[in-house]
């Protein structure tokens, strides 16, 4: 049986794991509990991850793409040099980008974490195409207009946005505009935070899904600006 039929859940042990490695994120600690995560996280995450991504080619119509990202920290620039992380994440996009950073495509993010999941879908930071795209959409009344409504729904629904990137309105847009706080933004993405026992029945998947589901619209508008 492959991986993405045999995926259930994530255990109680996986969410204690994250807890624990908190308070001793040292190599002796995790060597001691390597096994834990590779059972009780890294191969789940890895089984999650097909599921994701065949449940994400319904939704969006086109191939997906993934990866986990490292469990162990890049500490060469940090002043944290705690060796590992304390949460997985996911990443999904379409197939067939260059990079999974690439900024032209909404992606689909997903963390979990000790107390929580985090679920992202749009663009960290956009490329500087779609970057001028967005911002002239924003000053299109029926483009802006419909994003706008979008993300009301989302925010009515419980969905955040992270703060803009930028303290001023950017050169050759009105600094008065209606939409002079989403100009400012380099990047649009929204989140979501669902409790960790969601993850731990057999409809762990379709409750992730549920979420991305609610932001089709919010998906389908982001994707016009790519194209």
């Amino acid at each position: 049986m492959n991986d993405e039929l045999r995926f259930s859940r994530f255990s109680n042990e996986a969410f204690e794991f994250l807890k624990d490695i908190k308070h001793n994120n040292n190599r002796e600690w995790f060597s001691d509990n390597k096994q834990v995560y590779k059972i009780e996280l890294e191969s789940p995450a890895k089984q999650l991850l097909e599921k994701l991504k065949s449940s994400l080619i319904l939704m969006t119509d086109v191939e997906m793409q993934g990866k986990i990202f490292r469990f162990h920290r890049d500490i060469r620039f940090s002043k944290d040099k705690s060796p590992y992380k304390n949460h997985v994440r996911i990443l999904c996009y379409p197939e067939g980008r260059i990079r999974n950073d690439k900024g032209d495509i909404a992606i689909f993010y997903f963390s979990i974490e000790a107390e929580k999941v985090v679920i992202g879908i749009g663009n960290m930071f956009f490329d500087k195409p779609t970057l001028e795209k967005f911002r002239n959409a924003l000053v299109d009344n029926e483009q802006s207009e419909d994003f706008l409504d979008i993300m009301q729904t989302l925010f009515d629904k419980g969905f955040t946005i992270n703060d803009p990137a930028l303290k001023r309105v950017p050169t050759g847009f009105d600094k008065n505009h209606p939409n002079a706080e989403w100009l400012k933004r380099k990047g649009m993405a929204v989140w979501y935070e669902m409790d960790v026992k969601k993850l731990q029945g057999p409809g762990s998947v379709g409750n992730l899904i549920d979420i991305c589901l609610e932001c089709q619209a919010f998906y389908d508008w982001m994707m016009k600006l790519g194209r």
